[in-house]
């Protein structure tokens, strides 16, 4: 669909079981919008579901999210089963600022871009085995306690992500339990 919906009130959930792609840039964004039910979405634009309100994802096609895809929603566990990629831009942050966000599992993913969970506070369990993690990934994520992914060698100066306070390789070996 080539429409836009941004900042549509009263629209609680969305079911598109034939929609291929979210192709518009903010198409859902800034809606209140809590579930979406898209099965055959591979690809979200930029800023697609930004700023909503969502609580429960169902998109096990995505395969590429964009800048700022799913930032500032209200989930507590995200699964992308078939995520492989993210934008490499330095301001993309496909997922920041998600204050519920507790759980993420991307196990096809390549790689957690800069600044990809920034201010996600609750963020405690990152689950990516394939994925390269990038500077600032974590920033200001205080809680985070396990980390799996194939190369976790970046660079931070927030003061309190694992990589700042020195729990990072600990992170990493709970993720390997």
């Amino acid at each position: 669909s080539e429409q836009s919906y941004e900042s549509i009130k009263g629209v609680d959930y969305i079911l598109a079981p034939f929609l291929g792609a979210v192709s518009v840039e903010d198409q859902f964004a800034k809606t209140v919008v809590k579930e979406v039910f898209m099965p055959l979405v591979w690809e979200v634009s930029d800023s697609g579901f930004s700023e909503s309100q969502l609580v429960n994802l169902y998109l096990p096609s995505l395969s590429k999210a964009n800048e700022f895809s799913f930032s500032c929603n209200s989930f507590i566990a995200i699964n992308l089963s078939q995520l492989k990629t993210l934008p490499k831009s330095v301001s993309s942050n496909p997922f920041s600022n998600c204050p519920n966000l507790r759980l993420f599992i991307a196990l096809k993913l390549k790689n957690i871009n800069h600044m990809c969970f920034s201010t996600c506070s609750e963020l405690e369990t990152v689950l990516t085995p394939n994925a390269t993690i990038s500077t600032h990934a974590f920033q200001f994520c205080r809680k985070i306690k396990v980390i799996l992914a194939l190369e976790a060698d970046f660079n931070c100066f927030c003061r309190c992500c694992p990589k700042c306070n020195g729990t990072l390789q600990k992170c990493i070996e709970n993720g390997q339990k």
